[in-house]
Parts: structure tokens; C-alpha cells; sequence
């Protein structure tokens, strides 16, 4: 049962994320068809196997040519079993701090890595290099500290 809203063109229908493809572009299953859709912008992200709520125009034909925009928009989804029920990052606006909370986190990147904070910085190179800087640097361990490398220069 699909609800609209009066005098809209939109119908707004539960849905299943079928694939996520590497441009962002979410295929959905609705009523028996198939939809691409984008994510709005307050949606974190999505998963397979995931419902939604998605925003699909009334008067959509069973049928979309792949180079059409996309149809749909994901504006709400339910949590998956075993996933955490919130948004795993939090902004706070009045002190501009994000926080991250996750079980793994991998950042991948074609060239370079770069984290920084004022003149200290960490940087993660293409040729496999990695430069930290900082006014101070402190490196330690609670059991073995091993430092390893083709050569060591201390000074």
C-alpha cells in the first residue's frame, strides 16, 4: 500500500536494498520490481538485505533506462539484526568534534593519507612511505617495543 502525499507525484513505499554499486547508486526491491535509487542526504548509509522507506515517483514505469536519473530516494531505513541501532559517528556543531565508533575502520586512498591536527601530521604515501611529524612524539609500549628496519638512525 503505497501513501503519497496530496497533490505530490511521490509515493512513499518500504523497500529492500538488494546491492550498494561503488558509485553510490542503491538498487532496491519495491512491490516486485526493481528501482535504483541515491540515498538522501541525512542517510549515513546503507546495507544489503536492509528495509527502507523510499520516495518513488507515482507515475513510475515498470521499466528504467539506465541512463535516466535515478528515480528513487532512500529516506529512512530500519536497522539490520546484529547491527548497532544508531548511526555509528556523531557530530556535535557547537564544539565541531566527530566521533567514530567502530569495529574496524579502513581508509583507503589512490595517492596519499594525510591526518593532521595544527603543525603535527601523519602521512601515508603511494610508494609506501609513512611521515610523521610532530613537536613531540612519544612511542610506547607495555610489552616488547620493536623497532625494525633496513636501517636505524637515531639523531
Amino acid at each position: 500500500m503505497a501513501s503519497s502525499l496530496p497533490g505530490s507525484a511521490w509515493s512513499f513505499l518500504p523497500a529492500q536494498v538488494i546491492r550498494q554499486e561503488a558509485d553510490g547508486t542503491v538498487t532496491l526491491q519495491c512491490q516486485g520490481q526493481e528501482h535504483r535509487a541515491a540515498l538522501a542526504s541525512q542517510m549515513p548509509g546503507v546495507i544489503e538485505g536492509q528495509f527502507v522507506l523510499a520516495a518513488l515517483p507515482a507515475d513510475l514505469q515498470s521499466t528504467e533506462p539506465q541512463d535516466a536519473p535515478l528515480p528513487a530516494l532512500i529516506v529512512a531505513a530500519w536497522p539490520c539484526p546484529g547491527a548497532p541501532t544508531a548511526a555509528p559517528w556523531q557530530f556535535d556543531r557547537v564544539t565541531g568534534a566527530l566521533s567514530l565508533e567502530v569495529t574496524h575502520l579502513e581508509l583507503s586512498a589512490v595517492s596519499s593519507v594525510l591526518l593532521h591536527c595544527a603543525d603535527a601530521r601523519m602521512q601515508f604515501l603511494q610508494d609506501g612511505s609513512v611521515e610523521i611529524r610532530g613537536h613531540q612524539i612519544t612511542s610506547a609500549a607495555v610489552e616488547t617495543h620493536r623497532v625494525e628496519g633496513g636501517s636505524i638512525e637515531l639523531n
